[in-house]
């Protein structure tokens, strides 16, 4: 499933394109905005895998409002002008569209999409949580730096975004791949992202981690030994 997030201040356009992108099996069309600042705003937050957007937004230019959102979704541009197609490449945008957009058009994106990310896809892991109350949003597990027991919720720490879920260590460790180490009742920690240990801690974005005595001994043996394979 292809996760798709759509961006056009004129909702004729963007009704347009939804009702398109609805009748592909293939793609969840997980969020859709009006508003270039609130799309910004989630985009920030959330990962996905493809965006739709138009170029000319009120306020703001969807070139620019793209190369400040750093991630690894792939962009496809729309607009009613053919001239902007040069300017987008800056974004490297997956394909450009003329408007009104047709239904070939997206097939082409997303077949694109999928060429072009296919082996990315087998690398990038990822699972999903629920975070409180809001939508479901996609982990990828190598932007993981640690995981923090916090009662019945875990926290969930990327190198700038915190993220917390209704779940238990002792589940989440079973989704996690092998580069993953429990280091005390409270902490899971991604094993690529430590910058230093020592017996009692380790640390990761400048945070320190306790490592507890039931995890010292394995832990300090899988880091030496996977000192030159990781």
């Amino acid at each position: 499933m292809i996760n798709v997030v759509t961006i056009d201040d004129n909702k004729v356009d963007l009704d347009r394109i939804n009702l398109i992108l609805y009748q592909m099996k293939e793609v969840n069309l997980v969020r859709t905005f009006l508003n270039a600042y609130k799309a910004k705003d989630y985009l920030i937050k959330n990962r996905v895998d493809l965006i739709f957007s138009d170029i000319e937004i009120k306020n703001i230019n969807g070139i620019n409002l793209l190369t400040e959102i750093k991630g690894k979704s792939e962009v496809v541009f729309m607009s009613n002008y053919s001239e902007y197609a040069a300017k987008s490449f800056k974004a490297s945008p997956l394909n450009y569209l003329l408007k009104p957009v047709l239904k070939e058009g997206v097939l082409t994106s997303i077949e694109r999409y999928k060429e072009r990310n296919l082996n990315q896809r087998e690398v990038f892991k990822f699972f999903f949580i629920k975070e409180k109350r809001s939508e479901y949003i996609k982990i990828y597990f190598d932007e993981i730096n640690y995981i923090e027991a916090n009662g019945d919720y875990l926290k969930i720490f990327y190198s700038d975004i915190e993220y917390e879920t209704l779940l238990t260590l002792k589940k989440v460790m079973k989704l996690l791949p092998k580069n993953f180490s429990r280091t005390h009742r409270s902490y899971i920690i991604n094993r690529s992202k430590i910058e230093n240990f020592n017996t009692e801690s380790t640390y990761i974005n400048n945070k320190q981690i306790p490592i507890s005595r039931a995890y010292r001994s394995q832990l300090r043996d899988t880091l030496l030994k996977s000192k030159n394979t990781e």
